[in-house]
């Protein structure tokens, strides 16, 4: 499916929201479509079913903060993950979810992500990356997931760059997380 351009200068119209497009991918089972529903349902979240088709993905249009954003959840498999590119392109930002408990998992979520933004396809993009699963035993700090992602690699390819601790089941960071983007998405 292909999406219509939402760049920076578009409002909704008959409103003063901004509309952007924000695209979440992140490898499966990293908590995706929970960290969605939780920010559109916010209490009345209850568990989440994960995305179950390596081709199926979810889409939500969120007023946050006077931003109508069109959030594209992409599933994160490996056939998904190598269709990432093609919804960047006329993304506005990228979200990146990451199972901050999932030790054995972070070499391949941080060359998935390094082969999208050195692909140039999300060149200068708002980057927000949740490390989420921060309610699981032993997960990875704040420092851990900068070098295991080796964000210093990648920081010099985004507009802006966020490591926002979350924990999509319990509701904390999420919100944090979208607040931050809205802004930086506003500003550019």
């Amino acid at each position: 499916m292909k999406f219509c351009s939402r760049r920076n200068s578009e409002t909704s119209p008959g409103s003063s929201l901004s509309v952007k497009r924000v695209v979440m991918i992140g490898l499966e089972k990293s908590g995706k479509s929970t960290i969605l529903q939780r920010f559109k349902l916010g209490d009345n979240f209850h568990a989440q079913v994960p995305t179950r088709d390596d081709n199926e993905y979810h889409f939500e249009n969120i007023e946050y903060n006077s931003t109508l954003m069109h959030i594209s959840d992409l599933g994160g498999g490996p056939q998904s993950s190598k269709k990432w590119k093609d919804h960047v392109g006329d993304a506005d930002a990228l979200v990146y979810v990451v199972d901050a408990s999932s030790f054995e998992y972070v070499d391949i979520a941080r060359e998935k992500l390094h082969d999208l933004l050195f692909s140039n396809y999300a060149h200068d993009l708002p980057l927000l990356i949740f490390a989420n699963k921060q309610d699981r035993p032993c997960p990875m700090e704040t420092e851990e997931i900068k070098e295991e992602l080796d964000v210093d690699e990648i920081l010099p390819l985004c507009k802006m760059l966020k490591i926002q601790m979350c924990s999509a089941t319990r509701g904390k960071g999420v919100n944090e997380g979208f607040n931050w983007l809205t802004k930086i998405m506003r500003l550019a």
